[in-house]
């Protein structure tokens, strides 16, 4: 029996007591602790609750067992025991499993470092490490320093041959190991962007459309808004030869002579990599470098691709761009004619299409993994598992993601037919749909109710509720705010978990708004710092409907909670308004500016300008030194890769909305859905799994090992914040947190 199974089973056993005689349970605690005359046992277990909640499971569990074993007569102490025996149990079943993975993943190294395949040995240190229990112990083991060495020597003979996505694999894993080694952050660095100009000029990636109105006015005022805004200093020589970097890069790459035929006149080649390397000399030799040096240096590659015509004049301008942002740091972007209208599409949390979730392998046709609520494709009867074949009469299967949506989203009121072949049909058939404007809904339950929609209750006996917010979007408040007041006119909830892992972010206006319904009165939410150390705080904002200040509330985070996520987990865990689990969250603590370089606001430049802060002053940002950024988790739970797996597996499932008088789906319909990875994304997104994938790893003959996953369908994380709800709800003993004391907030320039 699973562990949820087993609670909720011993939930439809035990009448769950009445909140007031929670209340009075904890005024007893209270005159305990203050040597109110309590017996040794009730000593004991207000002492072990006192631990538990502070997340120290064992040490507290063992004073209740003592209490209980002592003659201690208390329903909740028996209760909370019962939980926490069950809860020790599952514990240390995950223990058994990781460490059984870690001998495992070990021998298999030491075998593939016998053998000479250094690239499967590496990759499967990467497991063993995620795995082990002591990072800095794992990287001190002579056996991984090996495979390392190795790995490393395979990976540069990979650059030479320009295998880009083996040698990048290979950097890529040993980064992840040793994320503080700047030589494999820069080695990674270099074969992504190889690769990447590789995947982004091919016959399929529709490079003319991404490139397509791009002007010179568009680098110059990029540039010059570099010097104004960003943050911090910065180098412009630095920014001048990784420009130039790059578009050397772009003509020592061979796979596009495909597409550039000029590239196959190798003196006009090798004359325009002279002449930039000549660039970059002069610009090494000069003392300083300003603003107005890297206006040159682009104009001087412009002429020289100008008079050797080489490249499209919007190809130069955009990859010298690339390549110029790249010192700068990893957030600082263009956002390109082609591009602003995506963009749009994920801060308004709206986008004009037929509203599908898809993933589309390369060379194979358009799969639905979900129809979204409400919308052209499941009011059609799109159904998950579907097989998109063709998309107005042309073949789907040649096409990229990218070509794929832009393809199938467009004006609202237009009309798209696409080619279907369902499972079980021997026929394919088309569906017309007329396009629409879509919102993405960015609230979601724990699991979808029979008639579609999302069932909130995780708990129902306790009332114990379940929200995931997937990012902030301009709609986040406003949705998240109707769901709860729901729940409370109900009458349904007295807790709640706030599932924000795996959230990407957003706007800052959502996530103040959101922190704002589980705040009282004017509370610092975050602060910022601009480049000349001026400090913009940002208090909770009045909210119209209800908000929710004494509701119970967990929050679960995981390193892929960044910006957005990781100001409200924050705000709420320094207010004390919150208690934290999961891990240790990404640290994308920058903030942003959209600058428009165009007088038509065509094309923009999203430039890091400034800081967060945290109401107790800690930045969330991690720097490539930084020893402490984002927000750690109260109670820490951290996954394994399989555990991970097994977590977006389940939550895939839960996605899943069935078309129009659709039955369960097929165990193949189900395979082929969950097959899907984390990169997939509604039809306004992106999809990674459009990058190349390979069969094997040192060769044709060396496929990696059979390493199936076996760990149950449980989510870790949500069961130590189920339990820590449900002992809250059960005695009212509220969390022990951090000592932190808030930041003082100057009041002037603050945002109301």
């Amino acid at each position: 029996m699973s562990l949820r199974r087993s609670v909720q089973f011993r939930f439809s056993l035990i009448c769950v007591m009445g909140l007031s005689l929670a209340l009075i349970f904890a005024g007893n605690a209270a005159a305990t602790e203050q040597g109110g005359g309590a017996d040794p046992q009730r000593q004991q277990w207000v002492s072990g609750l006192k631990l538990v909640t502070g997340g120290q499971f064992d040490q507290g569990a063992k004073l209740i067992d003592q209490a209980l074993a002592a003659g201690l007569d208390d329903p909740h102490a028996e209760r909370v025991h019962s939980w926490l025996e069950d809860y020790r149990a599952f514990e240390a079943e995950r223990a058994q499993r990781r460490q059984e993975d870690y001998e495992k993943y070990a021998e298999w190294v030491q075998e593939d470092i016998d053998q000479g395949k250094w690239l499967r040995a590496i990759l499967t240190c990467t497991l063993a490490f995620e795995t082990s229990a002591d990072g800095d112990a794992f990287r001190s083991e002579p056996w991984v320093q090996k495979a390392v060495k190795h790995a490393l020597e395979a990976a540069r003979a990979y650059e030479q041959e320009h295998e880009w996505v083996r040698a990048g694999r290979i950097y890529a894993h040993i980064e992840r190991m040793f994320p503080n080694e700047a030589e494999y952050r820069q080695a990674s660095e270099r074969v992504q962007d190889h690769l990447t100009l590789k995947l982004s000029y091919t016959d399929g990636a529709d490079w003319e459309t991404a490139v397509s109105n791009i002007t010179p006015l568009m680098a110059i005022q990029a540039f010059k808004r570099v010097e104004t805004h960003y943050l911090g200093a910065y180098s412009a020589k630095e920014c001048i030869l990784s420009a130039l970097q790059r578009m050397l890069y772009l003509a020592q790459e061979p796979s596009l002579v495909e597409v550039f035929t000029s590239l196959g006149n190798t003196g006009d080649v090798d004359e325009f990599k002279a002449r930039i390397r000549s660039l970059k000399l002069r610009t090494r030799e000069r003392q300083d470098n300003d603003m107005a040096d890297m206006i040159l240096a682009f104009d001087q590659v412009l002429r020289i691709n100008k008079e050797l015509d080489l490249f499209e004049q919007e190809v130069l301008i955009r990859e010298f761009v690339q390549g110029a942002l790249r010192p700068l740091d990893q957030f600082s972007d263009m956002l390109w004619p082609a591009e602003t209208e995506e963009f749009n599409k994920h801060t308004q949390g709206r986008f004009t299409g037929v509203g599908i979730s898809i993933r589309k392998p390369r060379g194979e046709p358009i799969l639905v993994i979900s129809p979204l609520e409400d919308t052209p494709a499941y009011n059609a009867g799109i159904r998950p598992g579907d097989m998109i074949t063709q998309i107005d009469g042309s073949p789907a299967a040649p096409l990229t993601i990218t070509s794929a949506v832009r393809m199938i989203t467009g004006p609202a009121g237009t009309e798209v037919t696409l080619t279907v072949k369902r499972p079980g049909l021997p026929q394919e058939f088309d569906v017309t749909l007329k396009r629409a404007e879509i919102t993405i809904h960015t609230i979601k339950g724990y699991q979808r109710a029979a008639n579609g929609r999302w069932d909130y209750m995780i708990d129902p006996d306790s009332q114990i509720a379940y929200i995931r917010v997937t990012n902030f979007s301009e709609e986040t408040p406003t949705e998240l705010a109707a769901t709860l007041k729901q729940l409370k006119d109900e009458q349904r909830v007295r807790g709640l978990l706030l599932d924000l892992r795996g959230n990407p972010g957003g706007l800052l206006k959502a996530a103040v708004d959101v922190a704002s319904l589980f705040l009282t009165g004017d509370k610092p939410v975050v602060s910022t710092r601009d480049r000349d150390g001026e400090d913009f705080e940002i208090y909770t904002a009045p909210v119209a409907d209800d908000t929710f200040p004494s509701l119970p509330l967990v929050i679960l985070i995981d390193g892929f909670s960044a910006s957005a996520s990781e100001i409200v987990s924050g705000a709420l865990q320094d207010h004390g308004r919150a208690l934290v689990v999961g891990e240790r969250t990404f640290g994308k603590g920058s903030v942003q500016q959209v600058l428009d370089v165009t007088p038509s606001r065509s094309a923009f430049l999203k430039l890091t300008t400034a800081r967060y802060y945290l109401p107790n002053g800690r930045s969330l940002h991690r720097d490539q030194h930084s020893e402490t950024w984002g927000v750690d988790p109260d109670i820490k739970v951290k996954l394994v890769p399989k555990e991970y797996e097994r977590v977006l597996s389940m939550r895939v499932r839960r996605d899943i909305l069935r078309g129009v008088d659709q039955d369960d789906l097929s165990e193949e319909e189900l395979e082929n859905v969950l097959r899907t990875r984390p990169g997939t994304q509604d039809e306004n997104g992106q999809d990674d799994t459009d990058s190349p994938e390979e069969g094997d790893v040192d060769g044709d003959d060396v496929p990696m090992r059979d390493d199936p996953n076996e760990y149950p369908e449980i989510d870790p994380q949500l069961e130590a914040a189920l339990l820590m709800m449900r002992v809250r709800l059960e005695t009212n003993c509220p969390w022990r947190q951090g000592e932190s004391e808030l930041a003082a907030f100057p009041r002037s320039g603050a945002s109301r």
